[in-house]
């Protein structure tokens, strides 16, 4: 079995030592290190490998699972939580490295869906979560203060609740259309987004559908003291929000920032897509709760 470990030095929770024992697991293991934006996705687009290990961030991750997707060829995509948020590891139950090498001793191999967006000047999926409103001005914020790290996570969120705006979302859902005023559209595959909040709480990554979530269009002060109910999920029961399921959906908010797997894009009248069971991932199935039980 050929391995190759995909690198990225700048992520938020990089360990070399992590990496060297990976590499000594796996003897065959080539390991490349990435210097710009892109390159983790044309190694993994171009490798020759059966297994590919992606150290880094959910971006990073993001990268590898597109040159996996483009290459149209299965591959088994491993999970190393390298990054500051672990989001999608949340999801597939490799949240520390002890939670990896459990997987790794198991090897159980999940075909999960990946969604792809199409707008004007971007073609791309994503495997974790997509949103406009709050969540992309975080992001920007955690891109500027990585020195920070965790810390980044809640002062962003408090700084961004702060400044919170509303605005207006049309949504085509399976062909089905309404509008919400809102302050933040999540389209969830994966559960989590910013660092472990629980934003898409009833997604699952193999079940064929796309989860979106439409929090209510509150106010600073009032979304401030709801926020404990978007981090566990409990905004939809309670009756925060909305939550729509389908397999297609097109979105037109105006000319809007957006976040796809913790990279930021700006665009128009988006159309998402999900790709079913079309990326083999390594799960860890004793930790994994956004894995549907059919498996």
């Amino acid at each position: 079995m050929k391995t190759l470990i995909i690198a990225n030095p700048r992520s938020g929770d990089f360990s070399e030592e992590h990496i060297k024992l990976i590499k000594d697991k796996f003897a065959s293991s080539e390991i490349f290190y990435t210097n710009t934006k892109g390159d983790a996705e044309e190694l993994a687009l171009k490798a020759n490998a059966d297994v590919i290990f992606s150290c880094g961030g959910d971006g990073t991750f993001n990268e590898v699972a597109n040159g996996i997707l483009r290459s149209h060829k299965k591959r088994v995509l491993v999970y190393c939580p390298m990054g500051t948020g672990k989001d999608y590891g949340r999801s597939i139950g490799i949240g520390s490295w002890e939670e990896l090498y459990s997987a790794l001793r198991d090897f159980n191999v999940a075909d999960l869906d990946a969604v792809l967006l199409e707008g004007p000047g971007v073609i791309r999926y994503f495997v974790n979560a997509f949103d406009i409103g709050v969540g992309p001005r975080i992001s920007a914020f955690l891109e500027s203060h990585k020195r920070m790290g965790q810390t980044a996570i809640k002062v962003g969120l408090f700084l961004m609740l702060l400044r919170v705006k509303r605005f207006y979302a049309n949504l085509s859902c399976d062909g089905k259309k309404s509008g919400s005023r809102t302050i933040e559209l999540i389209a969830g595959n994966g559960r989590y987004l910013g660092g472990g909040i629980k934003v898409a709480p009833l997604s699952y990554l193999n079940d064929g559908l796309l989860d979106i979530y439409i929090i209510n269009p509150y106010g600073p002060l009032s979304t401030i003291q709801k926020v404990r109910t978007i981090y566990d999920g409990s905004y939809i029961e309670k009756g925060y929000g909305k939550h729509l399921v389908c397999s297609e959906a097109i979105l037109d908010a105006g000319t809007v920032d957006f976040e796809i797997d913790g990279e930021l894009y700006r665009g128009t009248k988006l159309k998402l897509l999900v790709k079913k069971a079309s990326l083999r991932v390594l799960v860890n199935r004793k930790k994994a709760e956004a894995l549907s039980a059919k498996i």
